[in-house]
C-alpha cells in the first residue's frame, strides 16, 4: 500500500501565520474561516472534520470538484486555506513562497517540507491522517493469484523510480501481507464510519 499525508496550506494574506494561530483564530471566529477541499466526503474533507472535532473549532468547508480547481483560488486569496490530500498540487507554490504550509497530518514531519510541524506535535498527540491506496482483488480470487499480485507490488515498490516519485510528494510505500492490508481496511472503515455518522456527512 502507499500513503501520503494531508497538509494545511494557506494564502500568505491569512490572518494567522502558523497552525496554532489558525486554531486561535478559528476559536475566536466560529465558522468564519473557510477551507477548500476536493469534495464532500473526500479524504481531505474527513481529515478537516477530524481536526475540528479534536481541536474544538468550527470551519466552513468549500467543496471543489478536484484539487486542480482549488489552486487558482488559493493563490488569489479567494479561499484562504485548503486541506490538501496531497502535496503534489501545491508544493511548488509553497517552495516559491506563494503559499504557506502550516501543518501536515502525518505522525512524522515530511521529507519535502521538514520545517512544517505535524498536527500531532502542535498540541494534538496521536492525530494522524494519511491518504492511502493499494491493490484489491475481487472476492474469491485464488490465494495463489493474490500472492502473485502481492509479490508484484513488493517488487514495484522497491524500484528506484517508485521510491523517487513518492519521495517527491512525501509519500511512503509499504509492503504488507494480504491479511495485514485487509485488517487495515477494516480499521479505517470503522474509524471513518464513526466520524461520518457522527457528523451526518453525505457524499455528493
Amino acid at each position: 500500500m502507499g500513503t501520503t499525508p494531508c497538509a494545511l496550506v494557506v494564502n500568505p494574506s491569512a490572518p494567522f501565520s502558523d497552525f496554532k494561530g489558525m486554531v486561535a483564530y478559528a476559536r475566536a471566529n466560529p465558522g468564519k474561516l473557510s477551507y477548500a477541499t476536493s469534495g464532500i466526503g473526500t479524504s481531505n474533507h474527513l481529515a478537516a472534520e477530524l481536526l475540528q472535532s479534536v481541536a474544538g473549532i468550527k470551519l466552513t468547508n468549500v467543496p471543489y470538484k478536484g484539487s486542480s480547481q482549488i489552486v487558482p483560488d488559493l493563490l488569489s486569496g479567494t479561499v484562504l486555506m485548503s486541506m490538501e490530500s496531497s502535496l503534489a498540487t501545491t508544493l511548488q507554490h509553497v517552495r516559491a513562497g506563494k503559499l504557506k504550509a502550516i501543518a501536515v497530518t502525518s505522525q512524522q514531519r515530511t521529507r519535502a517540507l521538514p520545517h512544517v510541524p505535524t498536527i500531532a506535535e502542535s498540541g494534538y498527540p496521536g492525530f494522524e491522517v494519511e491518504t492511502w491506496f493499494g491493490l484489491i482483488a475481487p472476492a474469491g480470487t485464488p490465494a495463489a493469484i493474490v500472492q502473485k499480485l502481492q509479490a508484484a507490488w513488493a517488487a514495484g515498490s522497491a524500484a528506484p523510480e517508485a521510491q523517487t516519485a513518492f519521495d517527491n510528494i512525501s509519500g511512503n510505500l509499504r509492503v504488507t501481507t494480504p491479511q495485514q492490508f485487509a485488517e487495515f481496511i477494516r480499521t479505517e472503515n470503522r474509524r471513518w464510519g464513526d466520524l461520518i455518522r457522527k457528523n451526518g456527512i453525505k457524499a455528493e
